[in-house]
């Protein structure tokens, strides 16, 4: 029999078993998307809604000082941008990023470490977007301005939104170097 066949068998076994008890903790699929709200849910204390689509983005902020704010969580990786929708009817951008290393080569497993979060008012991005007669949609170019103004970590001194330093611990379990695996 042929052994790659064999081991790739064995390795999706693993997988399984390892994608079951994600779901089991997260209570979701295990998708990019369902995992980055899970991880934003727990960090930013955001209540989830029900619904994996539902109108008015992803949740809502429980505490803090948007509290009561309703967010979109974006978990992306490499060098994907942000899905931008026309006329958002929630009021923020949470943007999970992860290292644009990982997206030079296709051959290279992507992990679903986080680099960088940002913070985006989404109506304010939404007209900041239209003067400028950018585009929407998976495309939409957002400028480094844009980035630097509504980056929350690793934290600035202008940044919308402090962090605590329990936030910047969990944020620190999901960094490129934490969850290097094992050979």
């Amino acid at each position: 029999m042929n052994e790659s066949l064999r081991t790739l068998s064995q390795l999706l076994k693993l997988r399984y078993n390892v994608d079951r008890r994600i779901s089991h903790l997260i209570g979701r699929p295990v998708e990019k998307g369902h995992i980055g709200a899970y991880i934003a849910s727990t960090i930013f204390d955001i209540e989830l809604n029900n619904k994996y689509s539902a109108k008015g983005g992803d949740g809502y902020f429980r505490s803090g000082p948007l509290a009561g704010k309703s967010v979109e969580v974006k978990f992306l990786i490499g060098d994907a941008l942000v899905d931008l929708k026309l006329n958002p009817d929630f009021d923020f951008y949470l943007v999970l990023k992860g290292p644009a290393s990982e997206a030079k080569n296709s051959r290279v497993p992507r992990s679903l470490a986080i680099e960088t979060v940002y913070l985006f008012d989404a109506r304010k991005l939404d007209r900041q977007q239209m003067l400028r007669n950018a585009g929407r949609g998976t495309a939409a170019s957002i400028t480094k301005q844009q980035r630097d103004e509504a980056r929350i970590y690793p934290p600035t001194a202008n940044a919308p939104m402090a962090l605590s330093a329990e936030q910047l611990q969990m944020l620190a379990l999901f960094s490129a170097e934490a969850l290097k695996g094992v050979e």
